[in-house]
C-alpha cells in the first residue's frame, strides 16, 4: 500500500505567482495543507483503492498521460479550451443541447472581495429561480458583472445513461468517453 505524505511544491521561483493570487501564503508552506505527489500510475491507482486519501488532495504527476486518459474529454470540450482562456467564454463554445443535459458546479469571487470568499452559483441573480442546467449557470454568469474568476468542477450529465463502454447495465453521469474505472 502507497503511503501518503505531503511534500511540498512550493519553490522559490512560485512565490510572486502565490503572493498575486491573494491566499494566505501560509496554505501554500504548511505541509498538512499540502497535495500528496505521487510519480507512477501504479502508486496513484493503489493509493486511491487502498489508501486513506479522504479529505486529501493526492496528485499524479502528468497524470492524464500516465492513466492513458488523453482522449477522454470530448474532443469538441477540448477545442473550446485550447481556443479559450476562461470558463464563462468555454462554456460558449460548448453545445446548447449539451449544456441543457448538462449540469456542474459553478464558483465565483466577487470582485470587491478577497480572492479566499469563494461562492457556489446555485441561483438565478435576477429571479432567485434555483439553476438546474449548466445552460441556466451561463446566462446567470453573464448577468453578474461583480464576479471575476468563475470555474466549473463535477461536470456531469443531470440524468443517468448507460455508457457506450459498459457491457453490464451499469449507468452513470459521466461525460467522459471513458473512465478511471475503465483503466483499472
Amino acid at each position: 500500500m502507497t503511503t501518503l505524505r505531503p511534500q511540498s511544491i512550493v519553490h522559490a521561483s512560485q512565490a510572486a505567482a502565490i503572493k498575486q493570487s491573494g491566499w494566505p501564503e501560509e496554505l501554500f508552506s504548511d505541509t498538512s495543507k499540502q497535495p500528496v505527489v505521487l510519480e507512477t500510475a501504479e502508486a496513484f491507482i493503489d493509493a486511491m483503492m487502498f489508501g486513506e486519501h479522504m479529505n486529501r488532495v493526492v496528485v499524479l504527476k502528468e497524470g492524464i498521460k500516465k492513466l492513458g486518459m488523453a482522449d477522454a474529454l470530448p474532443k469538441g470540450m477540448v477545442e473550446a479550451a485550447h481556443e479559450e482562456n476562461n470558463a464563462l467564454s468555454w462554456l460558449g463554445k460548448l453545445h446548447g443541447d449539451f449544456k441543457a443535459k448538462a449540469d456542474a458546479r459553478v464558483y465565483y469571487f466577487r470582485k470587491q472581495e478577497a480572492r479566499r470568499n469563494e461562492r457556489e452559483m446555485t441561483r438565478h441573480p435576477k429571479t432567485d429561480k434555483r439553476l438546474r442546467s449548466l445552460q441556466e449557470k451561463e446566462i446567470a454568469l453573464k448577468l453578474r458583472e461583480d464576479i471575476t474568476s468563475p470555474y466549473l468542477t463535477e461536470l456531469r450529465y443531470k440524468k443517468k445513461y448507460k455508457h457506450a463502454t459498459d457491457e453490464i447495465d451499469y449507468k452513470v453521469k459521466t461525460v467522459l468517453t471513458f473512465d478511471m474505472k475503465d483503466r483499472l
